[in-house]
């Protein structure tokens, strides 16, 4: 049934167009220019990373999965900044720094796919189960700190079908290589800047 004065809609499309009537207008994002303003940002996506270990650890992988389409992370927003970075790294073409940002930066895109995918099917897991993580305690996960531990007990037989522990792992991962693409940007800036004077 169509609505008094609604905006004829045979498709039944959804958006801003159909639902008011008037033309999207694009939000202008506009991308600092300064890699003083851009790498900042990246470190704030680390600490927000870093954050996430707690809502990892309590197994509420929804949350997780909130968390890093756009909650407290955008992956699209560390992408741009990301790129818009590494075209303002000086000498891109021929610094070795340069190159080792941009491989690292690569290596991050395809940990933080990894983590995304390993999220959703643990939220979908979650779901089938009703809820329910297997028996490993919290008090196990807990003081796990380190990616490379994790990985190591994810590898024994009775402790592998916990998702927490793959989930940790991978974000361990993704949060190591955030942190190592925002070292070498740096390092590649500071060539950059000692090439300058």
């Amino acid at each position: 049934p169509q609505k008094a004065n609604a905006i004829y809609n045979p498709l039944n499309l959804k958006g801003s167009f159909w639902e008011t009537g008037e033309l999207y207008q694009k939000k202008d994002n506009a991308l600092p220019s300064d890699p003083d303003e851009l790498l900042p940002s990246l470190i704030s996506a680390v600490n927000a990373l870093e954050s996430c270990n707690d809502i990892a650890i309590e197994g509420r992988f929804e949350d997780l999965s909130r968390q890093l389409r756009g909650g407290t992370i955008s992956e699209s927003q560390i992408r741009l900044r990301g790129y818009a970075l590494l075209d303002l790294l000086p000498d891109k073409d021929d610094s070795k720094a340069a190159y080792l940002a941009g491989e690292r930066f690569r290596v991050f895109l395809i940990q933080f796919a990894n983590l995304d995918r390993m999220v959703e099917a643990a939220a979908r897991q979650a779901k089938i189960d009703g809820g329910a993580v297997e028996t490993l305690g919290l008090a196990v996960i807990a003081p796990l700190s380190a990616a490379n531990e994790v990985a190591r007990i994810s590898a024994e037989p009775n402790m592998g079908k916990d998702p927490r522990i793959s989930v940790i792992a991978a974000l361990g991962g993704t949060t190591k290589a955030l942190k190592a693409f925002t070292k070498a940007a740096e390092e590649a800036l500071k060539e950059g800047d000692a090439k300058m004077e």
